[in-house]
């Protein structure tokens, strides 16, 4: 009965991807199998270097794209342009779909049209990890911790308001995304903090951020590189600065300062509140050092970044 109800509605899957073709193929593998003749795969291979798809995948629903500028939100934005389809779905290139991800996407935004106005999706993301060890534990811990503060728990009810986005597993009608001049403002943010630029343009046009938790895919997070995770937090500050700078110059209290706080606690990795859902950790020297290490880089991204006059902010809107 529920695949009945779906045969109307056809989705457009957009994936970016850059030099990771081991995990293009393991993405597809769960993928294509769920992807009906109405539907259509559009993957941007975020590179300079021309990609030549003839052989790659003779599935006809599969569309290869180039995107010379680099960030996936630059290659989401070409995926989109070329995206024909009723509804579009965003996933990452190292994500393992639910054996009835598009179905659920497609039953989703049908029921969009009787409950809610038409909104944005997030779908359920867990995480898994390809070597387990102290830091990839703690890498794990915050992420549980965060998912349930956004609304995002196991336990959360369809449609729960959010107030956040992640990119790899989100979802609505082109209709919206059009509305709002195109997913992503990659112009403003080149390679990080466009999730939370989408999710403000969101709200400030009334448009819901809703939940989905039957929407389920898992994501890869790789071995963690100490020197990568403070890169990673450097640049998390400088996109929340940036969007302070550009959208709350006034410091007011609004929907920015929640999200500096949460950015702050995710890569501070709060203890207080890891002991009071997780149970307290024994201390250690290499976790210390690395929650120390990540909150640094942070507020040096944030720092450095609040100081540029909202003026110079490239993109900045009007």
């Amino acid at each position: 009965m529920q695949r009945l109800r779906t045969e109307t509605m056809s989705v457009s899957v957009i994936i970016p991807t850059n030099k990771r073709p081991e995990s293009l193929s393991v993405c597809l593998s769960h993928l294509l199998p769920q992807i009906t003749e109405r539907d259509e795969v559009i993957i941007v291979i975020n590179s300079a270097e021309r990609y030549d798809a003839a052989g790659a995948n003779m599935n006809k629903s599969v569309m290869y794209l180039n995107e010379p500028r680099k960030g996936a939100s630059w290659a989401r934005n070409t995926g989109f342009r070329h995206a024909t389809k009723e509804g579009v779905a965003f996933l990452d290139d190292d994500s393992f779909v639910a054996s009835d991800w598009v179905l659920h996407i497609k039953l989703t935004l049908l029921n969009d049209k009787k409950k809610y106005p038409r909104g944005v999706y997030q779908g359920h993301a867990t995480q898994r990890y390809t070597r387990r060890g102290e830091l990839e534990d703690l890498k794990r811990e915050t992420f549980a911790r965060d998912a349930a503060a956004s609304g995002m728990g196991q336990n959360s009810a369809p449609g729960t308001r959010l107030v956040t986005l992640l990119a790899g597993n989100m979802f609505s009608y082109r209709s919206v995304f059009s509305k709002l001049d195109g997913p992503f403002n990659a112009e403003v943010f080149p390679f990080i903090g466009e999730q939370d630029d989408l999710a403000y343009r969101c709200i400030a046009r009334h448009i819901p951020l809703l939940f989905a938790p039957s929407v389920k895919v898992m994501h890869t997070t790789h071995q963690v590189v100490f020197t990568e995770e403070m890169k990673a937090a450097y640049s998390y500050g400088r996109a929340a600065a940036l969007f302070q700078r550009l959208y709350f110059s006034d410091r007011e209290f609004t929907l920015s300062y929640y999200l500096l706080t949460r950015g702050l606690n995710h890569a501070a990795g709060n203890s207080a509140h890891s002991g009071n859902l997780y149970g307290k950790r024994p201390f250690s020297v290499l976790a210390a050092v690395y929650r120390s290490g990540v909150r640094l880089g942070y507020l040096l991204g944030y720092a450095v970044y609040s100081l540029i006059p909202a003026g110079r902010i490239r993109g900045m809107r009007s």
